[in-house]
């Protein structure tokens, strides 16, 4: 019994109650001990274990999606800065990324962050108390407004040059976040305002849909290209916060 499926299981359990009210009622009237007593005992054990040896063959040939192993989800703990930034923490209680001075990105790369097919989920938080010295100084000199952001790059390599296959990137001053390709093409957008989103994607072979601070981005998934990545989240401008980071593989 315990190596047919649970749904196997229950037509099993049923039908041996079947075989045993037929047997039951077919030796009614019958001598204890005569032959026709013991062959209908030894026929219902029979049907019994056919049944039982027939459903295991066909879960071992057949398996039912009921019964797919379900694969444990993975909680990240890995990191690698890039883009000069300095890390402090760990994905889980909080990683605080401080990207570099000039306004230019830099992050974390997470090794252990690999996704292929399944669902990420993860708390972000970017830090809008001020704005560094340098995007100051360069919002002075130019006369363009300053920013600071935060992106969260899925089915990434660790090569900070080589872009993500799909990335969720958020400027709270634009009250603006975007899905981007691997390309830089925008592919859908939302206004937030939100201050500590989950971000939640779920990718399915080459579409995913995603969702920030419950909003679903578009209600079609996106493309999405390559087969397997890591994690990559950065900012610039301002610290950013990545918590909680939870992969659910596929099964």
């Amino acid at each position: 019994m315990e190596t047919l499926s649970r749904s196997d299981q229950a037509v099993l359990a049923a039908a041996t109650v079947v075989v045993c009210l037929v047997v039951a009622l077919s030796l009614r009237g019958t001598r204890p001990g005569a032959p026709a007593r013991i062959g209908a005992i030894v026929a219902g054990i029979a049907v019994i274990l056919t049944l039982a040896v027939g459903m295991r063959a066909n879960d071992l040939t057949n398996p039912r999606s009921d019964d797919a192993q379900t694969l444990p989800p993975l909680h990240p703990t890995e990191t690698s800065a890039y883009g000069d930034a300095t890390l402090d923490g760990d994905p889980q209680s909080g990683l605080t990324v401080h990207p570099p001075a000039d306004g230019t990105t830099g992050g974390a790369y997470l090794p252990d962050a690999k996704f292929c097919d399944g669902r990420l989920e993860a708390g972000v938080h970017l830090d809008t108390s001020g704005t560094t010295d340098a995007i100051a100084a360069a919002d002075n000199t130019t006369g363009a407004p300053a920013t600071a952001g935060l992106t969260l790059g899925l089915r990434a390599t660790d090569d900070p040059d080589a872009p993500a296959a799909l990335s969720v990137e958020y400027v709270p001053s634009e009250q603006e976040v975007r899905v981007l390709d691997a390309s830089g093409s925008t592919l859908a957008s939302l206004t937030s305002t939100a201050t500590d989103p989950v971000v939640r994607v779920e990718v399915h072979g080459t579409k995913a849909s995603v969702w920030f601070d419950g909003q679903q981005l578009t209600d079609d998934a996106v493309p999405i290209t390559g087969d397997c990545g890591a994690v990559r989240f950065g900012s610039w401008g301002e610290d950013a916060v990545l918590r909680n980071l939870t992969i659910r593989p596929a099964s």
